[in-house]
């Protein structure tokens, strides 16, 4: 039986202005909401040094996040969280 070898993507601290929120006041003016975000992804079965083809971009990850963030209003963080994920 083998190991499976995961990899950990942290993302600490990635702040976005949004718009956020059940009440009226929340519908209208946007608030920052403070994003971590910890991934175990299974890692590719190359040995040794990866070539950037193999691993997740950190950039494009917090891209879409923060395109998600701006896409539309989210009445709750919960919602916000599920669409993430």
């Amino acid at each position: 039986m083998t190991a499976t070898n995961y990899d950990k993507i942290i993302i600490e601290e990635l702040t976005l202005s949004m718009s956020i929120g059940i009440y009226e006041a929340e519908k209208i003016n946007t608030q920052n909401v403070c994003i971590n975000l910890t991934l175990d992804l299974t890692s590719s079965p190359v040995e040794g040094k990866k070539a950037i083809n193999d691993v997740l971009c950190y950039k494009e990850l917090t891209d879409s996040i923060r395109k998600l963030a701006k896409s539309r209003h989210f009445d709750l963080v919960e919602e916000l969280a599920e669409e993430i994920s």
